[in-house]
């Protein structure tokens, strides 16, 4: 016997497992069930995703606009100067979604940007693009509870 039937046999002898397949279930091993089951198929589940990591993208985009409006504005060499987090949202990947069958998962990968905006006045740096001057590649974590993705 494995360690892990032993520790089946235990749980069970216990009570704190009823049978096999419900330590399966509680583990994650057992047949789709509950949440995933009432998603509906693994296609379905998938365009879902598209859907919300688009959705996620156009929040992104929202947040960088607050970023920017929120700015602390500083004198800097050329007039003024202000940095604020941006995000590329043209340029985001989605990875294959993970437990599928069961809980299923799905990744979000994109890049959150340090921008910074220089001008002689504030409104003249706002009418620039901004100089992006760090990068770093964020990987998102998402849940499905069965109908629909949550953070």
């Amino acid at each position: 016997m494995t360690r892990i039937g032993s520790l089946v046999g235990i749980m069970i002898a216990l009570g704190l497992v009823a049978s096999e397949p419900a330590w399966n279930l509680l583990m994650g091993m057992g047949p789709v069930s509950g949440a995933a089951a009432a998603a509906g198929d693994p296609e379905t589940i998938r365009k879902r995703f598209e859907t919300f990591a688009s959705g996620w993208m156009e929040k992104l985009r929202e947040r960088q606009r607050f970023n920017l409006s929120k700015a602390k504005w500083r004198p800097s060499g050329a007039g003024v100067e202000a940095v604020y987090i941006g995000y590329d949202t043209a340029n985001f990947r989605i990875l294959p979604l993970s437990n599928v069958e069961t809980n299923p998962i799905g990744k979000l990968v994109y890049l959150e940007l340090t921008m910074r905006l220089v001008g002689a006045t504030e409104e003249a740096a706002r009418a620039l693009q901004p100089e992006i001057v760090d990068r770093v590649e964020v990987t998102e974590l998402f849940r499905y509870d069965g109908e629909k993705w949550v953070y």
